[in-house]
């Protein structure tokens, strides 16, 4: 906002709406935002996804579509979108069923606070918008950035947005770009984190500072699965003072847990609870100061994907397929960061010869687990199958076997996959870590997919990169949000059970 200008007289409400920006799509924002610094405005008309959630609307950029010549003015220093732009933003409407929102800049340096100039754009064009996608929200949001504070290659970014829908505007309450804290303004301010908090994690502190801890204090981390790698992780966040976490897992205690699982004591092989539930156990005695939303629910249940799309970062401790493939089209619809984690244990003869941590990185921008092969379409299938199904498949392999044949056309069997609490604790302690150098800003992922035999010479380490396969439903739909859902790689089934929330 210039110096001297009224300040917004739209009163925008503070419900839970948040705007989801994944790393590409925001380098390219900045740029365009950019181009006229330091003085003067520049914008972009830009498409939007949306979910709405019991707590709210997120939001997540689909891409801009960026104006073109003669469809802005360039004679004044603000933002003054022209006819034949608004023109081809109506056409674009016909070809998707996503929003169309306005994104601008401010001076280099200024308030994001709206002007009473932003006031009449937005009044005008949602209005002239509803008439062509009555039902679909209106979004606008302001940057600003400043160059001078410059550190490590990113420039300050402050930001504020609002959005009509519903009949009524919402003010953004928080904006997430990849996960990590790029300087966005956040509304409420990051409560810090309290004495008796600070004194248990001083080590820490002294490590990454004090604001790394308001920002810990201040994120939500969803982990799937509580079970080896899961268990060990969650343990990691909890000690590290995370304010919010949510843990996912559809799976009961049973014997052989006891191995692997973190917070498991003898009582519960007699008891057998939830995952979950001694995941929350666990943390509450860790960190009581730590929220946990604990899920005895399945990827991509509809509580599930409301509560992981909300949070900075997800993380992937599951060996199933099915969730392993939902996980990463949460992150490339959603722009939700993803930090997908498995162990496997090699050897024969006896001999224990490789023993190997996979973590892979999904992005908003990154191939999904299909185009990343980390998932097998065939065991997919069984896992979705009806119990039925699968009764009859198995029965149907005895008998072709049984009379000399080939069964496995009716059902492939799965060897036990081996784990062991060393490596599983390994794997997830290390996933975790990942977690908070992406929150606090400290360090990022030195790869997009490592896998790392720790019996091998210098672990035999290896960071294997994929292309997105052509035609691939995850570059076509890339920030779609719900208005993805026909498309969808990983449905629900109707036989699961329900979800339950403890």
């Amino acid at each position: 906002m210039h110096p001297g200008r009224s300040v917004s007289h739209i009163h925008a409400t503070g419900t839970d709406t948040v705007v989801r920006i994944d790393r590409e799509t925001f380098a390219k924002l900045s740029g365009l935002l950019r181009s006229r610094y330091p003085n003067e405005e520049w914008g972009t008309l830009a498409r939007f996804g949306w979910r709405t959630t019991p707590t709210g609307l997120v939001l997540t950029m689909a891409g801009a579509l960026e104006p073109e010549e003669g469809e802005m003015e360039t004679n004044v220093p603000n933002v003054r979108f022209l006819s034949p732009y608004l023109h081809r933003a109506i056409r674009d409407l016909d070809v998707h069923p996503l929003a169309i929102g306005v994104i601008h800049s401010h001076p280099e340096g200024a308030q994001t606070t709206p002007s009473w100039v932003d006031d009449d754009m937005d009044t005008y064009l949602r209005g002239f918008l509803a008439d062509f996608a009555p039902d679909r929200p209106y979004v606008s949001l302001i940057f600003a950035f400043d160059e001078s504070l410059d550190q490590a290659r990113h420039a300050r970014v402050s930001a504020t947005g609002r959005v009509w829908y519903d009949g009524s505007w919402h003010k953004v309450c928080r904006f997430y770009v990849d996960g990590q804290d790029v300087g966005l303004e956040r509304y409420p301010t990051p409560r810090p984190a309290n004495a008796a908090l600070r004194r248990r994690v001083a080590r820490l502190e002294s490590a990454y500072g004090e604001a790394a801890l308001q920002r810990l204090a201040d994120a939500t981390v969803g982990v799937v699965a509580a079970g080896g790698t899961g268990s060990p992780a969650l343990e990691v966040l909890a000690r590290a003072g995370v304010g919010h976490i949510v843990t996912v897992d559809p799976d009961q205690f049973d014997d052989s847990n006891l191995e692997r699982v973190h917070g498991s004591t003898i009582d519960d092989v007699d008891n057998r609870p939830k995952k979950v539930a001694i995941a929350r156990r666990h943390i509450a005695s860790i960190s009581p100061e730590t929220r946990v939303t604990a899920m005895h629910a399945r990827v991509p249940q509809e509580c599930v994907l409301d509560a992981l799309i909300r949070a900075d970062v997800v993380l992937g401790c599951t060996d199933s397929h099915a969730a392993r493939l939902a996980l990463s089209e949460i992150a490339f619809r959603y722009s939700v960061p993803l930090l997908d984690c498995s162990v496997t244990l090699e050897g024969g003869g006896g001999r224990v010869s490789g023993q190997v941590s996979r973590v892979v990185v999904h992005r908003g921008d990154a191939p999904c687990a299909m185009c990343q092969g980390t998932v097998n379409q065939r065991l997919l299938a069984q896992e979705l199958m009806h119990p039925d199904e699968r009764r009859q498949r198995k029965e149907a392999r005895q008998r072709a076997e049984a009379a000399g044949e080939d069964g496995s056309g009716y059902w492939l069997d799965v060897p036990q996959l081996y784990t062991v609490g060393s490596l599983t604790t390994l794997t997830g302690a290390l996933t975790a870590g990942y977690a908070i150098g992406w929150l606090t800003g400290r360090y990022d992922t030195p790869f997009t997919r490592m896998e790392c035999n720790w019996l091998a010479t210098a672990f035999g380490v290896n960071d294997v990169s994929f292309e997105r396969r052509p035609g691939c439903v995850c570059g076509k739909v890339r920030g779609w949000s719900d208005q993805a859902k026909e498309t969808t790689l990983a449905g629900t089934p109707s036989w699961w059970p329900e979800p339950t929330v403890l």
